[in-house]
């Protein structure tokens, strides 16, 4: 299994790999660390992690939020450091609306990246404290704008999916407890 993993940990991270090998190679990794979950160290991984983060396609980040998800709920302290990358690409799908076609669902970006996102955030109870203001701001501003512009709609699949991502907002908030800005 560790020749595999780290096989598999190279193909993730080549830049000649294409977006549907990484996506593959994501979640290749994701069983195999949920295997042998002693296999991948934190403090070495982290930066390749933050490094696929900046990833255009969807599909890849969706990918390799479920794998950052599985690791950071083993070794939390270790993706602490990836918190404003995950705020980053939630702003772009929430208040920019930037999103691929192929990932709109009945017009909301990318619910299941939404969903990932906010709650690999959920393990970071401190993340308003221990992060600058900047990223603070901004990840205040995505979690007003979801708790505000959810609305019912027609479609019941539409309203699904937004009021998925309403819950996870709503779990954050109550995540941050007595830490939650007054804003919300």
């Amino acid at each position: 299994i560790q020749a595999m993993h780290v096989e598999v940990q190279r193909v993730l991270v080549a830049p000649s790999s294409t977006e549907q090998v990484r996506k593959k190679a994501a979640l290749c990794l994701l069983r195999l660390t949920r295997t042998s979950p002693n296999l991948l160290s934190g403090r070495e991984f982290a930066p390749r992690v933050a490094n696929l983060l900046q990833d255009q396609h969807l599909g890849v980040l969706t990918s390799v939020m479920s794998l950052l998800s599985c690791l950071a709920s083993q070794q939390t302290p270790e993706y602490e450091g990836l918190i404003p990358h995950v705020v980053h690409i939630l702003s772009k799908l929430v208040m920019k609306k930037n999103c691929a076609r192929d990932y709109l669902y009945y017009r909301t970006p990318s619910p299941w990246l939404q969903i990932k996102l906010l709650k690999f955030l959920q393990l970071y109870p401190n993340a308003i404290e221990n992060n600058t203001a900047e990223y603070t701001s901004q990840l205040i501003n995505v979690v007003s704008k979801i708790m505000i512009e959810t609305d019912v709609s027609e479609s019941i699949n539409k309203s699904n999916a937004d009021h998925a991502i309403l819950f996870e907002a709503v779990n954050l908030i109550v995540v941050w407890g007595p830490t939650c800005p007054v804003e919300m």
